[in-house]
């Protein structure tokens, strides 16, 4: 078996871009898109506390969806993020086929506008204003300084709005994950193994080219 060919962790099949640690020696995927594959879950070494994983990966189309496990841990039906999720300086983006889930709270105001917030009655971990938290989904950034409360503190989160799902099914949409996709490819791919060879034109395996040059950036989830 090719020292850089895929394998398994948990049901996720794991190759270039990717990389296990302790599997796959270091020159098989971006240094930034390192796999730990812990308890079956192939966790992203650089995301926030390690608390990302791979849920499905869509080799096919250059895209992932990736959960939080930090969501899974959470007792009950209410949850309220104090951070944003973002991406920087990596070969992925939140896709723009995702929704968002804004999260208003600490709000001055008791009551929200319309219909659309969801008054959200747990606590933050950094706040104890537990009646005045809201949330609403909005389709990807479709949303402005009208639709935002003012007084609040705000978060948002990208989710991938499974048809049918309203803002009451916030907290599945949250532990469902959301998608992201592949924002630029490389010209061409250098490793330092003879048996590392993919194809130029796309930055996941497709067949055998000739080494070359590989931009290997940050990936960052905050």
């Amino acid at each position: 078996m090719e020292a850089c060919g895929p394998r398994m962790c948990g049901n996720v099949s794991i190759t270039y871009p990717f990389w296990i640690s302790g599997v796959h020696p270091s020159y098989c995927g971006y240094s930034s898109l390192e796999i730990d594959c812990q308890s079956r879950k192939p966790v992203l070494v650089d995301s926030y506390e390690r608390s990302y994983y791979l849920k499905h990966v869509f080799y096919e189309n250059n895209s992932f969806v990736a959960i939080s496990s930090i969501l899974e841990n959470v007792i009950g039906d209410c949850y309220i993020p104090v951070f944003n999720v973002s991406i920087g300086l990596g070969p992925f983006d939140i896709s723009q086929t995702n929704k968002v889930l804004l999260f208003f709270y600490d709000c001055a105001n008791l009551q929200p506008p319309s219909a659309d917030y969801l008054h959200v009655t747990c606590n933050t971990n950094q706040s104890q204003s537990a009646n005045n938290s809201f949330v609403r989904l909005y389709d990807k950034d479709k949303y402005g300084p009208g639709d935002l409360l003012s007084n609040c503190t705000i978060s948002k989160r990208p989710v991938l709005g499974w048809t049918g799902r309203t803002v009451n099914d916030y907290m599945s949409l949250m532990k469902d994950g959301f998608l992201l996709e592949l924002k630029a490819r490389p010209d061409t791919i250098q490793a330092s193994s003879p048996d590392f060879r993919y194809s130029a034109s796309n930055a996941f395996p497709q067949g055998e080219t000739e080494l070359g040059h590989c931009l290997d950036p940050v990936f960052l989830v905050l």
